[in-house]
């Protein structure tokens, strides 16, 4: 049976002291002509050039770093209680509409991404689009999940008048947008604030003000595509739409839900499919009015109630209760964070604002999304994908609250089926079973939020389907290590290069697939189940079955995917195939004994290590495959590739070479695993070394390095080391991976853990 292991001493004050201190020095091993440790001279030529080490790319340089600290200034006192409430209180108390959060994040003008900020439960408007600043209302693409564009949600207009935005008074912030309009020639300007509810309720409130000298009348009209039969009141459209999955990966287009449209503004009558309102400006004078709309379904019936709240208050108290409950909600649930460096700082608000963004919470009927949960970027594939679930699920477990995190784990739990964790069937992107560490991430969650044997029964029971349903899938040779013939299924699309290294004897039935290093996942699935089914109270026979089937795993990993010729855990080919004797012209390192291994390197290796499990006392058997991490020619700390970049080269495997923050995720949680326990002398990796990738990883955050507008991509491509730009790839606020459970668990040294340590 495996036992619960005795914890190291964190090494992570060091780290603490480097991000407080702000230097950081180069490692020992840095400071010599090469990274070439003693007793590694034979890397040199056959795994490394030997000329650069990974620390040598400096610190990142931003701009813009004084305005954005003194917009992270908190303006109270510190209090170990809650800082978010506390600073909450101060800014409702100066009126209530000037919020922390807006004031760190807001964007003024046409700075950074035309992605609407503001959003609902499940309502949002997708993508990068002026519509969303340059027509009034909410103009552009209406999503509430799915792959459904709904359109316009409603505009408003002023018939016979142009009207045109002064984009310099925009403001984009998280819980509402501003604008600035000219009502064509009646010398009449529109200040407007639009704000998306968390019950998906849609106000824009508009004061018209009149600088003239006479008074100006004209008429104002809401309009929605999506209701435009008669509602309830004579101030009132209404009307329906089906939700579906989408049809893609051969899949059929299946519904999911159905959502009503409802539209109303006080003082508005229905025309036709229309609402309008006549007004008069006076000279000198303004006039104000409000426009409410509203997604709501049969599992949402907060949402109808609160769009009737919103369409009795007053345009001035609905921007009032919006604005703040919103911000309210934030200082609830939003752990504060203070670091020193301004951008990490506000790196880290942006990535907690970003999952909530990125987060869909439907409570759709079915299997579809029936619980809150993360998707892989809310303006783009739109789905809970499992492959970066756990990242987002080691972020959002710190959450005051594990309505999110929880949610998460029950929503992919259920919907596939005691078996292998499986994507959303609510949108067809992606859709299959690829590699994931849901069981690690979900019994971190566990061990900080708890809930009693209940859920942690419930708990072990998805984990063991995913241990036990990878390896159904996976496993045809019955070794207990999964494997793959197709390189996306790691997530890393065309750049895991163990793929792309020529066999031989590759004839064979099932020789296509290779035995991978994700499989230290599944011993990840079976051994969170063991501990969840033992906190649970279940019968001793279950919990020694899930530390049989999870040592099986284990030792299957130590014994035939460590290699002590390169002193490095390797993929390995299956069904009597082996890796040729060369690529490119370049030899196969490894001696002809040992090719059922595959000598071209990716990070996905360091999964291994990730997984914590190699028992803690071996670290010295282990610890020479983290020295490929310090070679400046094979894995750099940025860009965070996939591919070793010397055997790519070396060995001609192509591939998008594309780099994103999954490949920091990947790269940071091996880094955490050597200073807590694989190389706790630091003979290759250092705080030093963490710090630096970890400063890195929030430099890629802000285009053009500059702090006034972080936007993070999907992936990045075509790094110039020199300028250092490179492109950025399916922008607008895409959260893949993961950071700043760092900050609490690595350098507050705050560490999820059951109730018995």
């Amino acid at each position: 049976m495996i036992s619960r292991r005795r914890r190291r001493v964190p090494v992570w004050s060091a780290v603490a002291a480097l991000v407080v201190g702000g230097v950081v020095g180069l490692p020992v091993a840095a400071h010599a002509d090469t990274p070439i440790l003693p007793g590694n001279e034979g890397d040199i030529g056959l795994y490394t050039n030997g000329q650069s080490h990974v620390m040598e790319i400096g610190d990142p340089v931003y701009t813009n770093v004084g305005d954005v600290a003194a917009q992270l200034a908190p303006g109270v006192p510190f209090t170990a209680k809650s800082m978010h409430q506390s600073i909450f209180d101060k800014d409702l108390a100066a009126g209530g509409t000037d919020y922390y959060l807006d004031r760190v994040l807001g964007v003024r003008g046409t700075l950074g991404s035309a992605v609407l900020m503001t959003r609902g439960r499940s309502l949002y408007m997708r993508g990068a689009s002026n519509n969303n600043f340059t027509t009034m209302g909410f103009a552009g693409s209406t999503y509430v999940g799915g792959p459904n564009n709904l359109g316009n949600l409603y505009t408003v207009t002023v018939p016979g008048q142009t009207v045109t935005e002064v984009s310099a008074n925009r403001f984009n912030a998280p819980s509402h947008a501003k604008g600035r309009y000219t009502i064509g020639a009646t010398g009449v300007t529109a200040d407007l604030t639009k704000f998306i509810t968390y019950d998906n309720v849609a106000v824009t409130a508009i004061d018209f003000t009149n600088p003239g000298g006479s008074a100006a009348t004209f008429t104002v009209r809401a309009a929605s595509p999506l209701a435009t039969q008669a509602g309830d009141s004579a101030a009132e459209v209404i009307g329906t739409r089906t939700i579906t999955s989408g049809a893609n990966n051969g899949l059929i287009d299946t519904p999911w839900n159905t959502v009503t449209i409802d539209l109303t503004g006080a003082g508005f009558t229905r025309s036709g499919a229309n609402l309008d309102r006549q007004i008069t400006v006076p000279a000198g004078g303004s006039v104000s009015l409000s426009v409410v709309g509203a997604v709501s379904s049969a599992t949402l019936p907060k949402t109808v109630e609160s769009y009737q709240e919103y369409a009795a208050m007053p345009p001035a108290q609905a921007v009032r209760t919006g604005i703040t409950e919103f911000n309210r909600q934030w200082a609830q649930d939003i752990p504060y964070i203070d670091v020193p460096d301004p951008a990490i700082e506000k790196a880290i608000v942006y990535r907690w604002w970003g999952e909530r963004y990125n987060t869909l919470d439907a409570n759709a009927p079915g299997y579809a999304y029936q619980y809150p949960t993360t998707v892989e970027g809310s303006n783009l594939y739109q789905n809970a994908i499992a492959l970066t679930q756990p990242m987002h699920l080691q972020d959002t477990k710190w959450l005051r609250t594990p309505y999110l995190p929880y949610g998460q784990v029950l929503n992919i739990g259920e919907l596939s089926g005691s078996s292998a964790f499986l994507d959303s069937p609510g949108h067809t992107s992606w859709n299959n079973h690829y590699s994931q560490y849901i069981g690690t991430a979900g019994l971190e969650a566990y061990n900080v939020h708890g809930g009693g044997k209940e859920i942690a029964s419930k708990f072990a029971h998805y984990f063991e389907g995913d241990g036990v349903g990878q390896l159904e899938h996976y496993d045809g040779n019955k070794n207990k290590l999964i494997a793959y013939d197709t390189n996306f299924m790691p997530g890393n699309d065309a750049d895991a290069i163990s793929f792309g290294f020529p066999k031989a004897n590759a004839g064979a039935p099932g020789a296509r697939t290779i035995e991978r290093p994700e499989s230290a996942y599944v011993w990840g699935a079976l051994d969170a189940a063991r501990q969840l089914y033992q906190i649970a109270g279940a019968e001793e026979a279950k919990v020694d079955e899930m530390a049989t089937a999870a040592n099986g795993t284990r030792d299957a990993i130590l014994s035939q995917l460590w290699s002590p010729d390169m002193r490095m855990f390797l993929a390995r080919t299956s069904y009597g195939a082996t890796s040729a004797a060369s690529s490119n012209g370049k030899a196969n390192p490894l001696p002809a004994s040992a090719r059922a291994l595959i000598p071209a390197k990716e990070s996905n290796l360091y999964d291994v290590y990730a997984e914590d499990l190699i028992p803690f006392d071996q670290w010295q058997n282990y610890v020479d495959g983290f020295r490929f991490l310090t070679y400046g020619d094979n894995f750099p700390i940025f860009p965070f590739y996939t591919a070793n970049q010397y055997d790519r080269a070396a060995y001609g495997i192509g591939g998008s070479n594309n780099f994103s923050n999954i490949n920091f995720t990947v790269q940071y949680r091996g880094v955490r695993s050597a200073l807590r326990h694989y190389d706790p002398e630091q003979k290759y990796i250092t705080p030093a070394y963490a710090k630096r990738l970890l400063d890195w990883m929030a430099w890629s955050i802000y285009p053009n390095a500059d702090l006034r507008a972080p936007n993070q991509a999907e992936y990045y491509s075509n790094w110039n080391p020199t300028a250092k730009t490179y492109n950025r790839n399916n922008p607008n606020h895409v959260m893949l991976g993961n950071m700043n459970y760092i900050f609490v668990e690595d350098m507050a040294g705050l560490q999820p853990r059951g109730v018995s340590e």
